[in-house]
């Protein structure tokens, strides 16, 4: 059995583990496991953590970041119950809210970049730029149609699939990254939104169908307004 099936196994038993325990009582306990992107919807979904919390001290919250095909995949396996997800979303599959804030793509650059003191950023602006692009294929494709006939004027010095790992990147010279804007870029650094505006939604995911146990099952609802 590979590595990674037998992790996920491991991983799942545990869960399945969680989940008993979640019923054993009247009171709501137990843990919940969330998968989070680098984006601000993570902001709103925190701000319902605390409050959830709250009414239900005994419920506890596992955190995990990964990208959205990652988030899919363990979201499908039971490994995570809820996930915060930018598009798209295969409505086929899961059941989902759409967060209130859109997540908006820029240019994350040092503070010493030639475009650091520019407001906005524009394809012809990163022609014959070392330039850092997301590695999924959906997502490359929209930011390909966004720089239009730029695309062949600049060079791909590197892909990521999480901002931070490009933050480090761009901090130390390999390029600009175009990324999704995550609010505290770090020390040196700058982030710059494109023009045209490139806003893309973002989600809280979970797969349809799915059984819960009642700690997740009254979270989801409390999420969707329905607890209130």
């Amino acid at each position: 059995m590979a590595v990674g099936a037998a992790r996920a196994l491991i991983e799942l038993a545990d869960k399945t583990v969680s989940d008993v325990a979640n019923r054993s009582g009247e009171e709501l306990n137990g843990e919940i496991a969330v998968c989070c992107g680098e984006l601000r919807g993570v902001d709103w979904l925190a701000e319902r953590m605390v409050a959830f919390r709250a009414r239900h001290p005994h419920v506890r919250f596992a955190l995990f970041s990964a990208t959205a095909d990652v988030m899919q995949e363990r979201l499908e396996q039971g490994l995570s119950d809820v996930a915060v997800m930018g598009g798209p979303i295969d409505a086929e599959r899961f059941d989902f809210l759409s967060l209130p804030q859109p997540d908006r793509w820029g240019v994350m650059m040092r503070d010493d970049d030639d475009l650091a003191d520019r407001n906005e950023i524009t394809p012809a602006d990163l022609k014959d730029r070392y330039v850092l692009m997301q590695y999924r294929p959906q997502v490359r494709g929209m930011l390909d149609n966004w720089l239009g006939d730029v695309r062949d004027e600049i060079t791909v010095a590197g892909t990521y699939n999480l901002p931070l790992n490009a933050a480090i990147a761009v901090r130390h010279g390999l390029g600009v990254a175009l990324c999704i804007d995550v609010g505290q870029v770090g020390e040196g650094l700058r982030f710059v939104p494109l023009s045209p505006c490139l806003d893309v939604p973002s989600f809280v995911a979970w797969r349809r169908g799915r059984t819960f146990s009642p700690s997740t099952a009254a979270f989801v609802a409390f999420l969707r307004g329905d607890d209130r």
